[in-house]
C-alpha cells in the first residue's frame, strides 16, 4: 500500500464516519487528522478516486457548516 493509498483509505473512512454521525443526527465523532505523505505526487491510478473523495468531503463540510449554524441559533434562541 503507498503512502497515497493509505492516506485516501484514511480519509475514506473519517469522511464515511462524519456522513453517518450527520445521517443520524449525533454527535461528530472527534478524529484524528489525516496528513499528506512527505514529497510522494498522487499516482495517476489513484486520480479519480481522490477527486471523488474530495467531493464527498466538500459535502460533508458544508452539511457540518450548516448543523452547528443551525445549532448556534437553536442555542442563542434558547438564551434570549
Amino acid at each position: 500500500m503507498t503512502g497515497w493509498s493509505g492516506l485516501l483509505d484514511a480519509l475514506e473512512e473519517r469522511t464515511s464516519r462524519y456522513e453517518a454521525a450527520l445521517d443520524a443526527g449525533v454527535e461528530l465523532p472527534d478524529l484524528p487528522d489525516v496528513t499528506l505523505p512527505v514529497d510522494a505526487p498522487l499516482p495517476v491510478e489513484l486520480g479519480l478516486r481522490a477527486v471523488a473523495l474530495l467531493e464527498r468531503t466538500r459535502t460533508v463540510e458544508a452539511r457540518i457548516a450548516t448543523r452547528t449554524a443551525e445549532l448556534h441559533r437553536a442555542q442563542a434562541y434558547a438564551e434570549a
